[in-house]
């Protein structure tokens, strides 16, 4: 009988020890700065440097507008490379031949529109399916893990940081691709926190690292600025 109480004693403490996945979502919420102040947000401008593929350094701006619109550009050797999501549009251009994105990176921009937030942040009503899965280290840092299924159909998985509640890595996979996000650097723009840092993988190569030197927020944007260009004739 002893044994027995003893038993469901440490059941119990272990239960109490292990936060569950909701608590876990709230504290990673308020880790960067409160549902009200992720919310608030409304434009992010972030500017910096990016080493594609290990080998070719540039220069990269970075804007977003809720909902559902960024603009990604990279100058390399004075060419500047385009690539743009606006609502539903993904497109590209080299500066003189604005084209339609393939449909993989349609769905994979639209998987990725909302740059504040992980999927975690208001799954439901995004109509993401979210998983805890306990926990496991990422590059010897302790991390919980979620798994995640989002409304376009991709799945992902998103780790938690177990002593700052930040998200560390995501990972998405649509189709035959699979993209992984490692975030670092984070420090507080106005009341949210970002990361600085970023280094892309896909299919587990790195092919772009990413370190901003400048992050805005709220910054007037007019959506033209998402629109894809016209083709020069």
């Amino acid at each position: 009988m002893t044994k027995t109480i003893l038993a469901l004693l440490a059941i119990a403490a272990l239960a109490v020890a292990q936060p569950s996945g909701d608590e876990i979502i709230r504290k990673s919420i308020d880790a960067q700065g409160g549902a009200e102040n992720i919310k608030a947000v409304k434009t992010v401008r972030m500017t910096g440097k990016a080493v594609i593929g290990g080998k070719v350094e540039g220069q990269m701006v970075y804007r977003a507008k809720r909902p559902s619109r960024f603009r990604t550009e990279v100058t390399v050797q004075g060419h500047l490379m385009t690539e743009g999501f606006d609502q539903g549009l993904s497109w590209l251009s080299d500066g003189t031949n604005p084209r339609k994105a393939p449909d993989e990176n349609a769905r994979s921009a639209a998987d990725t529109a909302d740059p504040i937030g992980s999927p975690l942040f208001d799954y439901k009503e995004k109509g993401n399916t979210v998983e805890f899965a306990g926990k496991q280290d990422v590059d010897g840092q302790a991390c919980y893990r979620f798994n995640v299924k989002l409304k376009s159909g991709s799945a992902g998985v998103v780790y938690v940081d177990q002593k700052s509640f930040l998200t560390v890595k995501t990972v998405v996979r649509s189709g035959d691709l699979e993209a992984e996000s490692r975030l670092d650097d984070y420090r507080f723009v106005g009341n949210i926190m970002l990361p600085y840092s970023n280094i892309v993988r896909v299919k587990g190569q790195e092919v772009l690292r990413i370190q901003y030197d400048k992050v805005e927020v709220n910054v007037p944007m007019e959506d033209s600025l998402f629109r894809m260009p016209v083709a020069k004739k």
